[in-house]
């Protein structure tokens, strides 16, 4: 929505350019808006497409979707494996099994379940791609044991199939990463136990 707002401060910008510059220009742009509104969007990986994402969470707001919370989650705020049923039952869990002072470390690419579950992070990287990219991993995977020995996690999620060659330089996801990791990985098997598996993620408890 943050996105949307700046975009329509932008064409607002385009509108009063266009008046200034006369008839001609307010006809271009006024064509050139629906080719603009229709094309495909930044998002990839989605059920349903931007215009189509917009009127759907106009008739929610409205209260006339018509769909249940779970059908809204997939066609609105999931995306490619990112699935934001998921997130959320993660993060209930996180919130049942953790008291509000206990931290969490999450190995994977779903920053926002912290937010949702209201608990906070053992450590200063929220994601685990710094952990993951050739040119910083070493210094970055120091940084976050000292961090884990300071503030030990009482719960420590592991996600499966977060894979994003264009963003860490590989075709592995979280954890297969740990397997070449080993330092975290051993404190994962000797200091905590597997507690649930939520579809892709893998919530391990302090022993």
């Amino acid at each position: 929505m943050l996105g949307s707002l700046i975009a329509g401060l932008g064409a607002f910008k385009l509108w009063q350019r266009a008046i200034a510059k006369g008839v001609w220009a307010v006809l271009a742009y006024t064509a050139a808006l629906p080719v603009i509104v229709q094309a495909r969007s930044a998002t990839r990986n989605t059920e349903t497409d931007f215009l189509d994402r917009c009127l759907l969470r106009q008739r929610h707001l409205l209260g006339a979707s018509g769909m249940t919370r779970d059908e809204l989650d997939g066609k609105l705020y999931s995306v490619a494996d990112v699935s934001y049923d998921a997130d959320r039952r993660v993060a209930d869990f996180l919130r049942q099994a953790l008291s509000p002072d206990e931290l969490a470390f999450i190995w994977g690419f779903e920053p926002m379940i912290y937010d949702m579950s209201e608990r906070r992070p053992a450590t200063r990287f929220i994601y685990d791609v710094p952990q993951r990219v050739a040119w910083f991993k070493d210094i970055a995977r120091a940084e976050l044991l000292a961090d884990l020995d300071r503030r030990p996690p009482k719960a420590i999620v592991v996600e499966h199939r977060d894979v994003f060659p264009a963003v860490t330089g590989d075709a592995i996801d979280s954890a297969d990463t740990l397997k070449r990791f080993p330092a975290l990985d051993a404190r994962i098997k000797g200091d905590y136990a597997l507690a649930t598996t939520i579809e892709d993620f893998d919530v391990y408890l302090a022993r």
